[in-house]
């Protein structure tokens, strides 16, 4: 068994709806939205600052676009799974797990059909983190498609028709480097312990891991 290594991980900058971004991937390369795809035997979209607006209707148009075009590839080539990587929630993310944010801004945006069955793995972000983690991990209870069991964690995804596998670490680089306030860069972490616990984690995962 040969596992390709991928990084998961949230973003410490506000990047604004307009700014949304997805990824279409495979084993060994990605796509820009709308261009030709290889017949890659895995198939993972890979978002992030797809948060919406804190008030009423609690999306933006460019997230609904996001969703058409993720319900695009689902449709002509397929997506196995979805990778959030933060920012979940603009602007203080999620108060508890009954927060209307989870049906508006994410349940009602990828409604489509095509994306009911996808399963998506998430990690937080610097705006989630303003809010309740625990509640957004508390959801996966609740949604069958939302994934969030830990602050970081591990996939491992077999490749079909393969001897390959492609492990993703998705980390926590909230906890790693501290938050963001008002624009300031991160000044270090809030709980150095939890830090080099993560750290630790990053590096035996790492070690263990077999790279084409």
């Amino acid at each position: 068994m040969v596992d390709d290594m991928v990084f998961g991980h949230a973003s410490n900058n506000f990047m604004g709806g307009s700014n949304i971004a997805l990824l279409i991937c495979s084993l060994s390369a990605c796509w820009p939205p709308g261009q030709p795809l290889g017949q890659a035997p895995l198939r993972f979209a890979a978002l992030g600052d797809w948060g919406g607006v804190p008030v009423p209707p609690y999306f933006t148009p460019h997230q609904k676009s996001i969703a058409d075009e993720a319900d695009w590839l689902a449709r002509t080539a397929g997506l196995d799974f979805v990778l959030s990587l933060g920012d979940h929630f603009y602007v203080d993310g999620v108060n508890d797990v009954a927060d209307p944010r989870f049906k508006y801004t994410f349940e009602k945006v990828f409604s489509h059909k095509s994306l009911l069955a996808v399963p998506w793995y998430l990690v937080g972000g610097n705006h989630d983190h303003r809010g309740s983690i625990s509640a957004q991990i508390a959801y996966s209870n609740i949604s069958h498609r939302w994934n969030y069991p830990s602050l970081y964690y591990e996939l491992l995804f077999p490749v079909p028709h393969t001897n390959m596998s492609v492990t993703v670490l998705m980390i926590d680089t909230v906890v790693l480097c501290g938050n963001t306030y008002d624009q300031e860069q991160p000044s270090g972490p809030e709980d150095s312990v939890a830090a080099e616990i993560q750290w630790a984690w990053i590096l035996s995962r790492l070690a263990n891991s077999k790279h084409l």
